[in-house]
């Protein structure tokens, strides 16, 4: 995200960049297992099901690709070199392009949550399941059929530098207008965020307000946790974008200060499985069986088998 920038690096043995490699390597891998193994739990689960943790589900696959690419990140800077320029190429411009998906798919949840606490009776109509499949398509094309495409070609590339451990635009001839192109993007797609977030809150205001209870789905708890949780994932990808754009005016551009800035942007894949922990017991069990390697209980179902006999007594005439 953050454009190509001098920095003066004092002489170094290349200690640092082995700590900083080993700690991006093994948040990025432990990140993109909690992700999968959270994805894989829910795409089993049938309590979880409805349009709300489809569009999670993707999300979820747009924060793998990233740490995927963050995990080459770390063995970068372990080995001191990015091995490869189109590997470093294909890695950052999948980065970039997840990143700019995974704010779309953000988009999209807000934009569920907003029909469904405040336009109940049309959820079933703009998110039924052919309307979302399209639009799930739609918001996997647009940044892998543009960005991606874009940073394929030798007039732009998303690379990873190794001394200032961060990843960057390499200042070729496109580079400032495709990183324009996203910035405005992603912060128009944040604040759309924001308009749909803003009447749904009121409104559940107003309701605690008054005492009153919302009907149907959208009394339901699981529908308040998913509405929590799309809040929560657009709130952190708010703070992130704030500290892609803020820090060089918070603090000195230091390679400490990208490492700060790109390890908040690792993080932000762990924030949706995490949500999915605290909120959710039909994922929360499951995973707890997993962790401690133990038997989810079976089910007893008790059968009683209940005869009525009837007796007839006949009496004889002595």
């Amino acid at each position: 995200m953050n454009a190509s920038t001098h920095i003066e690096e004092d002489a170094s043995d290349g200690r640092s960049e082995v700590v900083v490699g080993v700690v991006y390597l093994l948040l990025s891998v432990t990140t993109l297992v909690f992700n999968l193994t959270i994805q894989l739990i829910i795409s089993r689960s049938q309590d979880l099901n409805s349009p709300a943790y489809r569009i999670m589900l993707h999300l979820g696959l747009c924060c793998c690709l990233q740490v995927l690419a963050q995990a080459f990140a770390g063995i970068f800077s372990v080995a001191h070199s990015t091995l490869h320029h189109w590997i470093v190429k294909i890695l950052g411009g999948l980065l970039n392009s997840a990143w700019v998906a995974s704010i779309a798919f953000t988009l999209l949840l807000a934009f569920n949550r907003f029909v469904v606490v405040c336009f109940p009776q049309k959820a079933d109509i703009y998110f039924s399941r052919t309307k979302l499949t399209l639009m799930i398509g739609a918001f996997w094309i647009w940044p892998f059929g543009s960005f991606f495409l874009v940073y394929m070609t030798p007039f732009t590339s998303m690379l990873y530098f190794v001394l200032e451990f961060r990843w960057g635009h390499d200042g070729a001839l496109w580079s400032a207008t495709l990183e324009e192109c996203e910035v405005f993007s992603i912060i128009a797609m944040i604040l759309l965020c924001a308009v749909f977030y803003i009447p749904v809150f009121y409104k559940l205001l107003m309701m605690v307000k008054k005492r009153k209870h919302l009907s149907g789905r959208v009394a339901s708890l699981s529908e308040r946790r998913v509405l929590f949780q799309g809040m929560s994932i657009f709130g952190y990808n708010f703070l992130l974008m704030f500290a892609f754009g803020a820090h060089k005016f918070l603090f000195p551009e230091t390679k400490w200060t990208f490492f700060g800035v790109n390890t908040l942007w690792i993080l932000n894949a762990a924030i949706n499985p995490v949500l999915y922990l605290i909120f959710n017991k039909a994922v929360r069990t499951p995973f707890l069986h997993l962790v401690t390697c133990r038997r989810p209980a079976m089910k007893r179902v008790r059968v009683v088998a209940q005869s009525t006999t009837r007796t007839n007594q006949t009496l004889a005439p002595n």
